[in-house]
């Protein structure tokens, strides 16, 4: 089972997706900021696929995609970027740290679209 880590301050948006994709047989965990996101992957959470926010307290996605790949060269995870509002350029991670990135509001479809698209599952 694919695991994926959900790293958003917006509870709403995390609960939304948590279901959607622990209905589509996903293994769900969640971090409300990038800095929690680092500690649960320090603490051996290997997820096949993060989607994270940009714009966050604490620590964002800019941040967390940096800081991951500096400390965390295997496995590799797919990365989705999951934004609300059109960030400036020095909001976004560096393009070789992300795989996609879906804004908010977002279809449900695209989300599993993309998820099934990147884990390769048909």
């Amino acid at each position: 089972m694919d695991k994926v880590l959900i790293i958003d301050d917006e509870s709403t948006i995390v609960m939304v997706l948590e279901e959607i994709l622990e209905y589509a047989g996903y293994e769900v965990f969640t971090a409300p900021n990038g800095l929690e996101g680092l500690e649960l992957i320090r603490d051996g959470l290997q997820p096949s696929l993060i989607i994270i926010d940009l714009l966050m307290p604490i620590m964002g996605g800019r941040d967390f995609l940096i800081k991951l790949n500096s400390d965390f060269k295997e496995p590799e995870i797919k990365v989705i970027l999951l934004t609300g509002s059109i960030p400036n350029e020095k909001d976004f991670p560096p393009a070789e740290t992300y795989n996609d990135i879906i804004c908010k509001p977002f279809n449900i479809d695209d989300i599993t679209v993309t998820i099934e698209r990147l884990l390769k599952k048909e």
